[in-house]
């Protein structure tokens, strides 16, 4: 299923990348250059996860890896090492890649949810060092006069509490915060080319009762039952869908950036189609 989505052209565009993208930077190629071609006609904002160098990393310090409902439990003595990986390598590297790609166009620039201090968080208490970000109490004039600029965002999810200490945000919860301050669309795109029904059918559209079922009935989970989540949000924060799907999909990946919806479409309370 295509569905037009021409008047969004110039709203600024989201795009979260996480997964298998990110072990292969070279795989990404593709999809940074659309994100360059597009921001010549929209502002273009690219957050990023980066679970599986986490993972490796933590445990190269002797850490343990503990999840729950698909979202890491993080101790404060990791947060160095969190933040190493996703504030330092993993974002640095995307900055580099873009703009080595188009040295005199991309404008590529390495943020966090830190800076300006523009997201204000909550304690996920039962995850630890865990932020959520709250987007009511949000005021992103930092990313908003970036893209004015013509700078290219790219957002890594490490945030900071009231009280001064490092956060980990989900990078799914971050780039919905990102989309719902910008007014922007959201593109979530990850390692499937959509969400599925309990049968293995690809769903064109999901609604807020419809992911409910499909959360309460044990068919979506982990990572995704985070994702769903999180496009749940940013649509019904911006009356607007928010599609996800495959990095790695060229069909997709052109649709979107021409102004149409292939995979799943989110619909918020109050979406427009």
């Amino acid at each position: 299923m295509t569905v037009s989505a021409s008047a969004s052209s110039h709203r600024p565009l989201v795009v979260k990348v996480g997964g298998r993208g990110l072990d292969h930077p070279e795989q990404l190629t593709p999809l940074l250059q659309k994100l360059v071609n597009a921001k010549s006609e929209r502002g273009c904002v690219l957050v990023h996860g980066g679970g599986a160098l986490i993972d490796t990393w933590l445990q190269q310090f002797g850490h343990q890896v503990v999840k729950q409902d698909g979202l890491r439990v993080t101790q404060q003595a990791e947060m160095p090492i969190i933040a190493g990986a996703l504030a330092g390598a993993l974002n640095t590297q995307l900055v580099a890649q873009l703009n080595q790609l188009h040295p005199n166009q991309a404008h590529a620039v390495g943020v966090s949810l830190a800076d300006d201090a523009w997201c204000h968080l909550t304690q996920d208490t039962l995850r630890g060092q865990v932020g959520i970000p709250l987007v009511e109490q949000s005021a992103a004039q930092y990313l908003v006069h970036l893209l004015a600029g013509g700078y290219l965002p790219v957002v890594n999810s490490v945030g900071v509490f009231a009280n001064g200490r490092l956060a980990n945000v989900n990078a799914d919860l971050a780039a919905a915060a990102v989309a719902a301050v910008l007014d922007a669309d959201l593109l979530l795109l990850t390692d499937v080319d959509a969400i599925l029904d309990a049968s293995g059918t690809v769903l064109d559209t999901i609604n807020q009762g419809q992911a409910q079922v499909l959360i309460a009935s044990g068919v979506v989970v982990g990572g995704m039952k985070v994702k769903l989540e999180a496009a749940l949000a940013a649509s019904t924060l911006s009356r607007r869908t928010t599609a996800v799907a495959a990095w790695y999909s060229q069909a997709e990946l052109a649709a979107h950036f021409t102004g149409h919806a292939l995979a799943t479409r989110i619909l918020g309370v109050q979406s427009d189609a």
